[in-house]
């Protein structure tokens, strides 16, 4: 074998490994850009709701993860969509709309990386059939069992930010449990002139029991964050719900026995 033709093969062997790696390269690179993209994806965490309000709907779009995002675009039950952008929304943040249309799904992109977007569907928290088209009360009461504790905070939205408040009751370690009371009540009426956001956060640290929420009338709360880990010897719960006017809103931390205390 002459030297040209020892050079040419090998010339052209290292040519061909040079562009095998740059295929292999490339592919690698975009398999690692895909994966980044869905991890990205998987912690965008959005919970969209909505309220009958004023013969339309009003929106919230509540961030229960820790990966910032905006909102992009809100697509209706009738087809159409529009075109928005929202601040960005960090943990436990959110962002309201107004709309005459009911709203079905929105998109939200990492703030981070824009080009990662998800599609969530909306749901409702109605807790009436329809909202009243001007003011009411909102009548809510707070209702702890023995050996937890709760709390309630509201605040108004849209052109109802004035108005907020809030209910504490904490029987977490309580003389009056041990002579053998069952609970207490506390409540508040709240005039307001459209939807109330309200926050229900409550807690306990007896092992031997379990608590949950009960809202009356009946509506799904959406949770937003919980600590049930055995290591911090308290497990703590936080929902968020939106109330129109003219609702009588029962909120009962209730709490059972799963084996004898003493």
């Amino acid at each position: 074998m002459s030297i040209d033709e020892l050079f040419t093969g090998a010339m052209g062997f290292a040519i061909a490994m040079a562009i095998a790696a740059a295929v292999i390269g490339g592919l690698l690179y975009g398999y690692y850009l895909y994966v980044q993209n869905q991890v990205l994806a998987n912690y965008l965490w959005p919970v969209v709701d909505v309220v009958p309000y004023k013969g339309g709907y009003y929106m919230a779009v509540i961030n229960t993860g820790h990966e910032p995002f905006f909102v992009k675009a809100i697509f209706f039950s009738d087809g159409s969509h529009i075109n928005v952008e929202s601040k960005a929304l960090h943990h436990n943040q959110a962002w309201f709309y107004q709309a005459s249309k009911l709203p079905s799904v929105v998109m939200v992109c990492s703030a981070i990386k824009p080009t990662v977007c998800i599609i969530a569907k909306a749901s409702g928290w109605s807790l009436v059939v329809d909202a009243p088209p001007d003011s009411g009360w909102v009548n809510i009461t707070l209702i702890v069992d023995c050996w937890a504790s709760g709390s309630v905070n509201w605040v108004g939205i849209g052109n109802n930010k004035g108005v907020s408040g809030s209910l504490s009751i904490d029987l977490s370690n309580s003389g009056y449990c041990a002579v053998g009371g069952w609970g207490m009540s506390d409540a508040r009426d709240v005039f307001t002139y459209g939807p109330l956001l309200i926050e229900i956060t409550y807690s306990y640290s007896v092992p031997q029991m379990s608590c949950g929420l009960e809202v009356i009338p009946s509506a799904q709360p959406i949770l937003i964050s919980k600590d049930t880990s055995p290591y911090s010897g308290t497990w703590s719960f936080t929902y968020m719900l939106i109330a129109s006017p003219s609702t009588d809103l029962t909120i009962h931390i209730k709490c059972t026995y799963t084996q004898g205390y003493w």
